[in-house]
């Protein structure tokens, strides 16, 4: 077996990464910045699942781990628009009323994070659908 460095093997390192980023970078430009540099590594990964789902798994990390950083302080865009919607709310009431939220979108990457060998449980004649071939269509010009 490949020797991989901890957490790596289960999507731990990019995960925590997103989360870490997430405190300072938006969503979309933490995706647009990581995502070239990640995909090659992560599809070198000699993960335990089925390789044309390994970058669907970790697709689903990356989203979670953003709606996470959108929550996350110090940034925390949702926050803000909560509390500017309601001005009459601190936004320390705002941190803690998402705290429980916050806690749940952890146990939910943390899950998706540890169950990656599921992925494999599907039967053996389970595959990803063939694009679906249509007729040419004539260009007018």
């Amino acid at each position: 077996p490949t020797k991989m460095p901890p957490n790596s093997e289960n999507g731990g390192f990019s995960a925590r990464h997103y989360v870490v980023l997430g405190m300072i970078v938006d969503g979309p430009a933490m995706i647009f910045l990581t995502v070239p540099i990640f995909v090659p590594l992560v599809d070198g990964l000699p993960l335990p699942i089925d390789p044309a789902l390994k970058l669907v798994w970790w697709g689903i990390i990356v989203v979670v781990a953003v709606e996470i950083s959108l929550i996350t302080p110090p940034v925390g865009m949702n926050v803000f628009v909560i509390a500017l919607m309601l001005p009459d709310i601190s936004i320390a009431q705002v941190y803690r009323g998402i705290a429980a939220f916050f806690v749940a979108d952890l146990f939910r990457l943390a899950l998706f994070v540890s169950r990656h060998s599921s992925l494999d449980g599907a039967p053996a004649d389970v595959s990803l659908p063939e694009p679906a071939h249509s007729a040419a269509v004539p260009v007018r010009g």
